[in-house]
Parts: structure tokens; C-alpha cells; sequence
């Protein structure tokens, strides 16, 4: 399904290392994603990196790898114009 008016995504404390998705479009206005304690959780989707109102990514507790992933969203935002878009390390 899509989410066209979600704005805040809080993933907390999931047991889950793959997050599929296949394009950004699901998730449109979404501005704000925080990951909490998904310790098996391997990387975010980049295709995040399309949403344009994407502001800020939050980890707290969460792989290397996803936060390699974070800075990969971070690139392809700046890349945008978006100069705004911003990591938190918790």
C-alpha cells in the first residue's frame, strides 16, 4: 500500500534484516524516518533518496551498515538540492 500523507515513520525494536521496497513514491510527503533498535536490520531502502521531502533520518542502535546507507540517502538528497537533509547518530 501507500502512504501518501505520512509525514513521521518511527521503526522501533523490529526483527526484520531485509526492507523491501521497490520505489520511494509509496511514501511521498515523508519527512522525518527514525530507526530504534533494529539490530538486524541491514540497510534502508535507497530509494528513499527520491522522496523529496525527506528532511532528516534518525538511528539509534542500528548496524554500520544501515548507517551507510543513511549517508548514501544523504548523497542522492544533496544531489537534489536538497542541502537541509540531515543524519542523527543516537
Amino acid at each position: 500500500g501507500e502512504f501518501l500523507e505520512l509525514k513521521f515513520l518511527m521503526l522501533q525494536n523490529l526483527n526484520i534484516a531485509q526492507w523491501n521496497a521497490s520505489e520511494g513514491d509509496h511514501l511521498p510527503c515523508l519527512e522525518t524516518l527514525v530507526l530504534a533498535n533494529c539490530n538486524q536490520l541491514e540497510e534502508i531502502p535507497s530509494c528513499l533518496g527520491d522522496v523529496l521531502t525527506l528532511e532528516k533520518i534518525e538511528l539509534q542502535h542500528c548496524r554500520r551498515s544501515v548507517e551507510i546507507s543513511a549517508r548514501t540517502i544523504k548523497e542522492k538528497q544533496e544531489e537534489m538540492g536538497n542541502e537541509q537533509f540531515v543524519i542523527t547518530l543516537k
